[in-house]
């Protein structure tokens, strides 16, 4: 391999990754460039380095690895130095060189090209980087591509094996193919050593510009395709959205046509309710008009209570006159004695109708005194009356004390009947005794025809007295199926009232609820059509974007094409010059090289190698092996530098 550089331009800043002992400082120092940056992983070979550059304010020596990521990493050290590397070497490696032995490992920071442009400061341009990691190649340009540094990367001049003779290394045609694809040009190859290529690349910046172009533009189309779709999607969820709008502005118009029926049925609700309204009110009239009737014969019965204070009045005249006749009966005979026991028994009778006339009339006290209850619930539950509800239910609570109160007087009516009864049975066997009698007293029975004849008053009173009772209890019991009838009304009313706002309620919260759904949807609405004006306005600026990147990738691949037209213009020229050149310094160069190496390779052969090699033949020194595989013999040992 030519220890000469092909670098065609004159590089402002220059970093030699894997330096090595330096022997191409000079050539570097003799362009004058701005500065130039040693990269050596191994420590002393660094320490040398920074000795040899210690009188170059241009040159900055750093001791280190290259990687994706910062760290440390074991750095093989083998009898060739130029061979030293992060990497394991693959039996090839072995086969090419049989003398290899490894010397030492060390242990070395791994740092990244985004740490190690921290480290140099600014980068005057161009910017030439020359690589010389055996097996690590890959792993730096790839780091620099992760960092953004292989775009600042002008010329770039790497030493590749043409086959992978470390692990997971790349070969020379993966790496040129690698480079060309991000946007160098290779310029030359040297090819003087068969195993070991030196490729020379430079920046190819309308390829890059082109390739940046066509990435924007996929860019771009992938934007478009995706604002397209989702536009498309939005039309599709605009319209599901409009659906939906539809559907609920139809399910709106039913429940409208639905609460409108409702309110219907409320108003013809509202309207039976004003009629028993009216109905209770009636019924309201219809008592007033009881409780008047009750009032008037409340004066009947006081009157007919007076009446019987005045037959009780005559009965005790009755009884006065017995008592003057039952003592002229025993002044009059001794013989009539038991006329006079009979007088006595009809005088204890009389004083025994006195007593049920008595108890008659607290019996009618007593029902007078119902009545006026009655009369003052009636007015109660008339006042109570003017509010729907409270006054069914204080009318339903007065009905039943009324009805109560009914019963107390159904009963002391039935007991003042039955007295009634008594009273009269009483009278007629005191009638009967009396005709009997009448026969042998003629006074007394004046006297008890008289008491007769008021009896007789007094039976006619307590009959008209029971039928007015009867009578009243007719007109109450009347009064009561009125009562109940209105009762039932009543909790009819309230059972349809409760209904009526069970069904209102009900109907609010639906009406709530689909106006809170109406409200979302139309918000949704809403959203999806400013997401669709957003789109439309992405999809514009897109589309101005797109066009923009046409015309300019249009100007970019015209000026290509001149460019191209003059490279090859130069290139012509530029190959007629420096054919004749090559031609006279390929024999030399070949020569001195491979001298050199064989030089190096004897000198750092063991003793007993030496000496094997010595008694051996001419030819077996010249040609130490052949590849198994048919290759061409491989004459330069070590043209690679470890990093």
């Amino acid at each position: 391999m030519s220890e000469q550089p092909v670098i065609k331009t004159k590089a402002r800043t220059i970093l030699h990754v894997g330096a090595g002992a330096g022997k191409r400082l000079a050539e570097w120092q003799s362009g004058g460039p701005d500065k130039i940056v040693l990269v050596e992983a191994e420590r002393a070979a660094a320490a040398r380095l920074s000795q040899k550059a210690a009188t170059a304010p241009n040159v900055q020596v750093v001791q280190a690895a290259l990687g994706t990521e910062a760290g440390d990493a074991e750095l093989s050290l083998w009898n060739f130095s130029r061979l030293n590397s992060l990497q394991e070497p693959t039996p090839d490696l072995h086969e090419l060189f049989p003398g290899l032995i490894r010397k030492d490992r060390q242990i070395v920071p791994v740092i990244t090209p985004a740490d190690l442009f921290a480290m140099i400061g600014d980068v005057a341009r161009p910017l030439s980087v020359i690589v010389e990691t055996p097996g690590n190649e890959m792993v730096f340009l790839t780091a620099c591509k992760a960092d953004g540094v292989l775009d600042q990367i002008d010329q770039l001049e790497i030493l590749a094996p043409e086959d992978a003779v470390y692990n997971g290394a790349a070969p020379r045609a993966e790496l040129e193919a690698w480079l060309v694809h991000e946007g160098f040009a290779v310029t030359a190859r040297d090819n003087a050593d068969a195993d070991w290529t030196v490729l020379h690349l430079a920046a190819d910046h309308n390829a890059r510009a082109l390739s940046e172009a066509k990435a924007r533009i996929d860019a771009l189309t992938k934007t478009i395709v995706a604002g397209e779709a989702t536009l498309s999607e939005t039309q599709s969820a605009l319209k599901a959205a409009k659906e939906r709008a539809e559907m609920l502005e139809t399910a709106l118009s039913e429940a409208r046509a639905a609460t409108d029926a409702k309110t219907k049925a409320l108003a013809e609700r509202d309207a039976a309710l004003k009629a028993e309204k009216g109905r209770s009110e009636g019924l309201q009239a219809v008592l007033t008009e009881a409780r008047a009737a009750t009032e008037a014969k409340s004066r009947a019965l006081a009157e007919r209570d007076a009446a019987l204070k005045a037959a009780k009045e005559r009965a005790e005249g009755v009884e006065a006159a017995l008592s003057e006749a039952r003592a002229a009966t025993d002044a009059k005979t001794k013989a009539l004695a038991e006329r006079d026991a009979a007088l006595k028994a009809a005088q204890e009778r009389a004083a025994g109708l006195e007593a049920a006339l008595t108890e008659a009339r607290a019996a009618t006290e007593a029902t007078s005194r119902t009545l006026a209850d009655r009369d003052a619930a009636l007015k109660a539950a008339k006042e109570r009356a003017e509010g729907v509800e409270a006054a069914l239910a204080e009318a339903r609570a007065a009905t039943d004390a009324k009805t109560k109160a009914l019963a107390e007087r159904d009963v002391a009516l039935k007991a003042e009947k039955g007295r009634s009864e008594g009273l009269q049975a009483v009278l007629t066997e005191a009638r009967a005794a009396t005709e009997t009698k009448s026969r042998t007293l003629a006074e007394r029975d004046v006297a008890l025809k008289s008491a007769q004849d008021r009896a007789a008053g007094l039976e006619t009173v307590l009959a008209e007295a029971r039928l007015a009772t009867e009578a009243k209890a007719k007109t109450l019991a009347e009064r009561d199926a009125a009562l109940k009838a209105a009762q039932e009304r009543a909790e009819g009313l309230e059972a349809l009232l409760t209904e009526a706002r069970a069904a209102t309620e009900a109907k609010t919260k639906a009406l709530a609820e689909r106006e809170a759904a109406i409200k979302a949807a139309t918000d949704k609405v809403s959203d999806l059509e400013a997401t669709v004006a957003d789109l439309a306005k992405q999809r514009h600026s897109a589309e101005q974007k797109r066009d923009e990147a046409m015309s300019t990738l249009d100007f970019q691949t015209r000026f290509q094409a001149m460019l191209q037209v003059d490279l090859e213009a130069l290139r012509g020229r530029l190959e007629q010059s420096e054919t004749q050149r090559q031609r006279q310094e390929e024999l030399l160069g070949k020569l001195t090289s491979k001298l050199s190496l064989a030089a190096e390779y004897l000198r750092h052969l063991p003793p007993s190698a030496q000496e094997s090699l010595t008694s051996a033949s001419k030819p077996e020194l010249e040609s130490p092996r052949r590849r198994s595989s048919g290759k061409k013999q491989k004459t330069k040992a070590a043209q690679g530098r470890g990093a």
